[in-house]
């Protein structure tokens, strides 16, 4: 396992067996602290505000609010917590550095990838 320095995550994602196994992965890792879960990029930004998370991971491709859109209402909050978004399919976005996002992971190499993007920075 990486090591990784304590680190307090939110993880964001609308399919529940997808959140559940990425969450049970990450508590192999005893510097990590799930503090909160969510199903789509509303409530992800209520849980940022509330818990002040180090870390949110969370998905592109959610209901109400998609993971790009939440991202950057997030960092216009808290400048100070890493997003970390993730997507079966590379968003196509013209310009990366007008998205507020600390790192993009396709979601097919999120389980081998995210340890080593928990890392400080």
């Amino acid at each position: 396992m990486e090591r990784v320095r304590n680190v307090s995550i939110v993880v964001v994602d609308d399919h529940r067996r997808f959140r559940q196994s990425l969450i049970s992965f990450l508590r192999q890792v005893p510097a990590v602290e799930i503090l909160g879960e969510a199903a789509d990029g509303q409530e992800a930004e209520e849980l940022a505000l509330k818990l002040s998370p180090d870390v949110v991971i969370m998905d592109i491709k959610m209901p109400r609010r998609n993971g790009i859109e939440a991202a950057t209402r997030i960092k216009n909050q808290d400048r100070s917590v890493r997003v970390i978004l993730y997507s079966m399919d590379e968003p196509v976005i013209s310009d990366w550095s007008e998205v507020k996002v600390d790192r993009f992971i396709p979601k097919q190499r999120l389980f081998e990838e995210i340890l080593p993007a928990l890392r400080p920075q």
